[in-house]
């Protein structure tokens, strides 16, 4: 019984690192630090040993999509703090691209949810 309390208890911290990453992201308006997407996955790092597999690919994926989101709100605000010669048509492609990837996170925030609820889950005793 105490192994699966102690598994319970490293799966649910690893479901409040997840979560911690979605709200900072919502939060923010899609303004994360490639410093931020490193925390993700270094306090994630452990779903290796505690989740399946999509969980793992997951966090990767989340990691990836972190850094594509970061390197476009910083073009983003280059654009608004210069006086770069920025064509009107490639300044809406960028912040199309960073609505629809905040979209992404949005969507994916409950997707994970109901990934790792379903791997968390003490009804189901996967342990």
């Amino acid at each position: 019984m105490t192994l699966k309390k102690e598994l319970y208890e490293r799966r649910i911290k690893i479901y409040g690192v997840f979560e911690s990453y979605f709200n900072e992201i919502m939060q923010g308006g899609g303004q994360i630090k490639p410093d931020r997407v490193a925390r993700f996955y270094s306090e994630s790092i452990e779903s290796e040993f505690l989740f399946n597999s999509q969980v793992v690919n997951k966090v990767k994926e989340l990691c990836d999509k972190g850094i594509k989101l970061s390197y476009l709100y910083n073009r983003i605000c280059s654009f608004n703090s210069s006086q770069e010669n920025i064509q009107p048509k490639e300044r809406a492609c960028i912040s199309e691209e960073h609505l629809e990837l905040l979209r992404w996170f949005d969507q994916q925030a409950k997707e994970t949810r109901a990934l790792l609820k379903d791997q968390i889950s003490i009804q189901k005793q996967r342990f």
